[in-house]
This record gives C-alpha cells, sequence and structure tokens, in this order.
C-alpha cells in the first residue's frame, strides 16, 4: 500500500507522503501479543521504509471499525483529529491542542468525542517534525524513525477510533485451543525480562553492539561503566531491606534473590542515568 501510493521517492513530509497504520489479520483474536498495530511511512530520520510497532487497545479499535488499514496522504489545512466511528471517517479541527502533550491531547479528546474512542496522537516533537517524533497511545509508543513527524507534516494532532464489529475466524474452536497454549508457554523464564522490563532490558546488548542512536551514534559506555561500578553487571548486589534505609548484600548461593536484586537495581539505575538532565 505504502508503494502503491509513492511512498518510496515522495519526501517524507511531504504532503504526498502516505503514512499507513496496519493491522495484522490476527487483530482481536484471543493470541498472546495479537493486539499491535504497525506504523509505515518513509523515515524522515533515514530517509529508507520503515516501520514501527505498538500493542495496545488502538489495533483492535482499529479492526472493529472495519479497518484492517488506515492509509493517510494529504495535508490538512490546521490542526485535526482524524476521526473512524464504526467505518464513518470525519476531520475535525483541534486547533485548541496545538502543543499539546500526549496525554493531554488523548484525554481533552475523550472528553469531546465520548466514551469507547481509543485516540493515537502526537506531541509538539511530532508537531515541530523533529524527525525521531513518536505516535503515542494510552502510554504506548510507535517509537522507530520519526512516525511522528511523518504524522505531524499532515497536520493530524491525533486518530481516534470506535467501532462495534468483530471479526470472524474459519476454525474459532481450533484458534481459541492454540491461543490457551500458547498463552501457557509464553509465561516461561524466557521472556520473563520482557514481563518485568519490557524491552527496553535490550539496552545494554544493543548498545554494546553499537545499535543505539544516542549522542550522535556513539555507544552509551559510560551507561555500562556506572551500572558495572554499581555492581549490577557482575559482582555483588545490593538489596534493599525493611522500610528504611538498611541495605543487606544477597546471599550469592541464592540465585533467585540475587537475579531479581540485580533486575530491580538495573531498572533503577538505567532510569536514573537516562532520565533528562
Amino acid at each position: 500500500m505504502l508503494l502503491d501510493e509513492g511512498g518510496a521517492t515522495a519526501d517524507p513530509l511531504s504532503p504526498e507522503a502516505p503514512i499507513v497504520f496496519a493491522f495484522s489479520p490476527l487483530v482481536g483474536s484471543p493470541l498472546t501479543t495479537s493486539a499491535k498495530f504497525a506504523v509505515v511511512s518513509k523515515s524522515p530520520l533515514t530517509d529508507r521504509i520503515n516501520d514501527s510497532l505498538a500493542s495496545s487497545g488502538f489495533a483492535i479499535a482499529g479492526k472493529r471499525c472495519g479497518c484492517d488499514a488506515i492509509v493517510i496522504v494529504g495535508r490538512a489545512a490546521g490542526p485535526s483529529v482524524l476521526i473512524i466511528d464504526d467505518g464513518r471517517v470525519r476531520l475535525e479541527s483541534v486547533e485548541e491542542l496545538r502543543g499539546a502533550a500526549c496525554q493531554v491531547t488523548e484525554a481533552a479528546l475523550k472528553a469531546r468525542l465520548g466514551a469507547g474512542y481509543q485516540i493515537a496522537s502526537i506531541g509538539p516533537a511530532g508537531e515541530n517534525a523533529v524527525r525521531y517524533a513518536t505516535i503515542s497511545h494510552d502510554g504506548r509508543h510507535a517509537g522507530r524513525g520519526g512516525s511522528g513527524a511523518v504524522l505531524g507534516s499532515k497536520n493530524i494532532k491525533a486518530i481516534a477510533l470506535r467501532g462495534t464489529q468483530r471479526p470472524e475466524w474459519a476454525h474459532p474452536r481450533e484458534l481459541t485451543e492454540y491461543s490457551r497454549n500458547l498463552s501457557k508457554r509464553s509465561f516461561g523464564p524466557a521472556t520473563a525480562k520482557y514481563r518485568e522490563l519490557g524491552t527496553a532490558t535490550n539496552l545494554l546488548t544493543f548498545n554494546r553492539l553499537g545499535a543505539l542512536p544516542t549522542d550522535r551514534e556513539q555507544p552509551l559506555a559510560d551507561v555500562d561503566q556506572h551500572l558495572r561500578e554499581d555492581g549490577v553487571l557482575g559482582g555483588e548486589v545490593l538489596v534493599e531491606r525493611g522500610t528504611g534505609d538498611a541495605a543487606g548484600r544477597a546471599d550469592v548461593g541464592d540465585a533467585d534473590a540475587v537475579e531479581a536484586a540485580r533486575r530491580e537495581q538495573l531498572r533503577r539505575r538505567r532510569e536514573d542515568l537516562l532520565a533528562p538532565r
């Protein structure tokens, strides 16, 4: 769809450049992790075809609107919300939300439009074509490649979806049974890190691979070094105990306690190191 609309050749921030919100055939099914949507466009950051993914109720709302995908081309006259209500499409001005953060935008539109809408939005970064701006829904982000800037270039501040349609499956009983089995398998130790910290748990691995576009593509060596100095990446691990400031060291023979403490300390230290200054 993106290529059919000329997405490979258009300037990614031009009115002619398409942006696609795609919902997989399994969105709305009981399958674990199926509630995903992909935002596909030409990236203003890399000038390449880009996709960014997010998991949330926005994907399910898209399917319930009767949409397998939403393709947006052109540019609105001013900041606008694209509304799809059970397949009916309209555009409304949201000039009063110019410059608003995503949380503010979502709350204001839910109050304005009424119950049942799932809303994806951009903040000031997307409005001002920051080339790594994200698209947010309920605190989750389609964050790769600057799709927020592409949506902002079209003066689309938000997309609001609501619908009553439900997907149908060729073999619903078999799908339900497969979903149960997959859910059981997905709660094993191999996925524990994602349940506890999310995909951010891969930060250190990506850093060691030099894959983080941070500080003008320089590795976050200082983050690794700080974490080692704090004992998070090796050696002793501090474990907080009680309700005061007292702390003790975990018994190195207690592997579960050490690992749990390491993960918690890593999470706290990472947040501190990467927080805006």
